[in-house]
């Protein structure tokens, strides 16, 4: 893949890929989309001017979720992909609080502005995250498969969730979601054909190493991957912090899923954790941190707060400001120590007592 073009500015610069995957895949040549170099340069015809290299390393389940876009003009689609998922997860946070106030405190999250201007996804799948675990909570074990289903279009993110089911002993909504996740490759298999899909998997580690190019933000990663190479630029440690961190992250989550917690807690944590688990997380992706905010403070009195939770929670709902500005200059990521601080303070001070659902 070719690196050495000249960055462009980072605002609106994700949505481009989407757009650009869309048309190839009208076009007929869904191929390309796999082929970085020609998906490149693809995306600066779409922009019509040299653009840093991003590429789509979306399973072709997720390409075919995103076809429809250009049918619209750039423009068009670019708006309508921001503001639906913002309509959604207005729609997820007073379904799950029945709070205006709560509804305002997403709203006003610099998260939430980090999505609409890079075009990402993050709303949509946090929302669909969120929406999941409160139906299951209300035993609606249907529905909230179909979300987890359609959480598996950004598949990395939801690994956690159906570990999650797993250690719960739910059955039956592991087999709905797994089987509805089933149905929707088998038709993108479909659309696209074998040769898509091996390109793709023949494409997966050259996508993974384009990731982590010096072009990339490496301030933009909220991983403990992420953390941990900014402040020693070693691959090696990173590996192994963060193999360390996903592990303590599935034996907490096997004690919160298995175990006795509230409700509004296992919840909220369980979107924490997905932050911790994996290494593939970018500022946008906090977006995980303001639902499990959502789930914590539900149902929170008055008389529970004091002033290190409430500048902890103040931390968790702005970190994304503040987080690439910062880590430029220290190298630390401060968004990741905060999530862990959440994780366990929130652990810690919470007893298990509510029946499991």
């Amino acid at each position: 893949v070719n690196f050495s073009r000249s960055p462009g500015p980072r605002r609106g610069s994700d949505f481009v890929q989407f757009w650009t995957a869309s048309r190839l895949v009208i076009e007929g040549r869904a191929k390309d989309v796999y082929d970085f170099d020609t998906f490149i340069e693809e995306e600066e015809k779409t922009l019509q001017r040299k653009w840093s290299p991003i590429v789509f390393r979306y399973p072709p389940t997720t390409l075919l979720a995103v076809t429809p876009f250009s049918y619209l003009p750039y423009a068009l689609a670019f708006a309508l992909a921001g503001l639906l998922p913002l309509i959604f997860i207005i729609f997820v946070t007073y379904r799950i609080t029945n709070s205006m106030a709560l509804v305002v405190f997403v709203l006003s999250s610099p998260v939430i502005f980090q999505n609409l201007s890079y075009g990402q996804n993050g709303l949509l799948f946090a929302g669909l995250a969120a929406l999941a675990l409160q139906l299951l909570e209300e035993g609606k074990d249907w529905q909230a498969s179909v979300c987890l289903a359609l959480c598996s279009l950004k598949p990395h993110l939801i690994i956690l969730f159906f570990a999650a089911l797993l250690f719960s002993r739910r059955w039956r909504t592991l087999c709905y979601a797994f089987s509805l996740s089933a149905l929707w490759a088998a038709i993108s298999f479909l659309v696209f054909g074998l040769s898509v899909w091996k390109t793709w998997f023949g494409t997966i580690s050259q996508g993974t190493s384009a990731v982590f190019k010096p072009v990339v933000l490496f301030e933009a990663l909220v991983s403990p991957w992420g953390a941990a190479y900014l402040l020693t630029s070693d691959v090696n440690v990173a590996n192994i912090f963060q193999l360390l961190c996903s592990l303590a992250a599935l034996l907490l989550l096997k004690s919160l899923w298995s175990g006795h917690f509230p409700s509004n807690v296992k919840n909220g944590l369980t979107c924490v954790m997905t932050i911790l688990a994996i290494p593939y997380v970018f500022v946008y992706d906090l977006s995980f941190l303001l639902v499990a905010l959502v789930f914590l403070l539900k149902n929170k009195s008055a008389d529970e707060w004091s002033l290190p939770i409430t500048v902890l929670y103040a931390l968790s709902w702005c970190c994304a400001l503040f987080q690439v500005p910062i880590a430029a200059v220290t190298n630390v990521s401060i968004a990741f120590f905060v999530v862990v601080t959440l994780f366990i303070s929130v652990y810690a001070s919470t007893p298990s007592t509510e029946p499991n659902y």
